[in-house]
């Protein structure tokens, strides 16, 4: 779907209902997929896709919601705003957008390729790791990768236009092997990536 025909979707920081969690395990239909390999050549495809020459966050949790939110905008047509700052969210944030995803996912199955879908849900699902019960920490795969990208100065900031060529080279050589109904999804997801980096970097 076009950029220009989606319309903003502001958002309140509450998680719709009905999207399964990393314990529901009969639900998560999309861990049953294969992906032999292909999930961090597709997700690097994307982050070079969407991001080159653009001006971005460096925190992992903001990038998520760039790339969630493309998601979202290419499936459904919405390009989802935060009610607040997203440094003030920061604990909520990733189930919420993992909820839009799933929600979107869900009621468009059949509007990108199948493995991609699958392997988008396996990227921004919330898991939790061993953590103490009272204090339970989640991670995505998503941010995850993101964390070892090399994407900024030395000096750390909260915006940076630096990618890397380590980066760039990974993703545009992913791009090109990924099965062309993959680079096809990958086309559609960033074309958005632009107004989520807009709306995201407002929002910071």
């Amino acid at each position: 779907m076009k950029e220009a025909a989606c319309v903003l979707r502001p958002i309140e920081l509450v998680r719709i209902a009905g999207a399964p969690s990393c314990f529901d395990k009969k639900r998560l239909w999309f861990e049953k997929t294969p992906f032999a390999g292909l999930e961090r050549s597709c997700l690097m495809a994307l982050v070079v896709s969407g991001l080159e020459g653009n001006r971005f966050p460096t925190n992992a949790q903001d990038a998520s919601f760039v790339f969630g939110g493309a998601l979202v905008a290419d499936l459904s047509g919405e390009l989802i705003v935060p009610p607040r700052p997203l440094s003030f969210c920061r604990e909520e944030m990733p189930h919420v957008l993992w909820s839009f995803v799933w929600e979107a996912v869900e009621t468009h199955r059949n509007a990108l390729e199948g493995r991609f879908l699958a392997l988008m849900l396996g990227a921004f699902l919330p898991r939790q790791t061993q953590a103490a019960p009272e204090r339970p920490y989640y991670y995505t795969r998503f941010g995850e990768l993101w964390e070892g990208l090399e994407y900024s100065s030395p000096v750390m900031d909260r915006v940076s236009t630096y990618l890397g060529d380590k980066n760039k080279e990974e993703g545009r050589r992913a791009l090109k092997r990924l099965p062309n109904e993959m680079q096809t999804a990958i086309t559609n997801v960033s074309e958005h990536v632009p107004a989520m980096l807009e709306i995201t970097l407002a929002h910071l």
